[in-house]
């Protein structure tokens, strides 16, 4: 199938594609359904793209596997699934625009006065969630309510007091920023729409995958030296403090995932 190996660590149905416009998107064949994985790859894939990845996580980190993956001399066992592959397209780089990861406010309605973001961004990567969207809206000449909307949903007032034309500090619902607002007619109300980007490199991610346990690592590897297997093995235990050894565990995971597709 088209773009087999990503659309294998995506698993995703095809249904499930926001539109190739959405960051980081490509083709997923129409007919691919979501696998019900066993337990060590769940498991496997939550250290790969956190515990509960939205779909800019998941295309995030798949760029970035899938650039290792192409760039390493074991390409081939990604291209022996399929060479039908649209996703190297070197001119799309949209996930990874600056823009996307700038909050910026955006007034609603007649809302007039200034907005401020103060703070830095927490890290999205345990989780996986990358996708902000939050409202403010100034309640009361005291008080502030923030509803948020990704990651998760709920809403929150606070009470603030305003000083020199500002509001005190309003937090974004775990985004890491908070906001002072300049204007205390109630009604105001400003939207936020952005990204976190994720933190952890390929090495950290490689380092959190090293404590997985060894059941989960002999499920994956195998307990034989049957192959392809036996060489991914080989990549994930001699090469610690190089790319190849998330190369072998990637390989790995994409060649298990196949063969439950196979079987299911």
């Amino acid at each position: 199938m088209i773009n087999h190996a990503r659309t294998l660590l995506l698993n995703r149905p095809s249904e499930s594609s926001p539109g190739n416009n959405f960051p980081g998107e490509h083709v997923i064949p129409i007919d691919y359904p979501r696998l019900d994985l066993p337990t060590y790859l769940d498991r496997i894939r939550e250290r790969l793209f956190g515990s509960d990845p939205d779909r800019a996580m998941l295309n995030y980190r798949l760029q970035q596997f899938m650039t290792l993956l192409h760039a390493s001399q074991y390409e081939g066992y990604v291209t022996a699934l399929d060479n039908r592959i649209t996703y190297l397209d070197t001119g799309r780089r949209d996930l990874f625009d600056e823009g996307l990861f700038v909050p910026s406010a955006n007034p609603i309605g007649t809302t007039s006065g200034p907005i401020y973001l103060q703070g830095k961004p927490e890290s999205p990567d345990a989780v996986g969630r990358l996708y902000n969207q939050h409202a403010v809206e100034v309640m009361t000449p005291t008080s502030i309510r923030v509803s948020t909307f990704a990651p998760g949903t709920r809403q929150t007032t606070t009470t603030v007091t305003f000083a020199n034309s500002l509001s005190s500090p309003v937090a974004l619902g775990g985004s890491g920023y908070s906001v002072l607002v300049g204007n205390d007619t109630p009604g105001s109300k400003w939207t936020f729409d952005f990204y976190q980007r994720p933190t952890w490199s390929l090495g950290e991610i490689t380092l959190t995958l090293r404590s997985i346990g060894e059941p989960t690592l002999l499920q994956l590897f195998g307990v034989t030296n049957d192959e392809p297997y036996n060489t991914f093995k080989s990549l994930w235990n001699k090469n610690m403090e190089t790319p190849d050894s998330l190369v072998g565990l990637l390989l790995a995971v994409i060649y298990r995932t196949d063969e439950e597709r196979i079987s299911g």
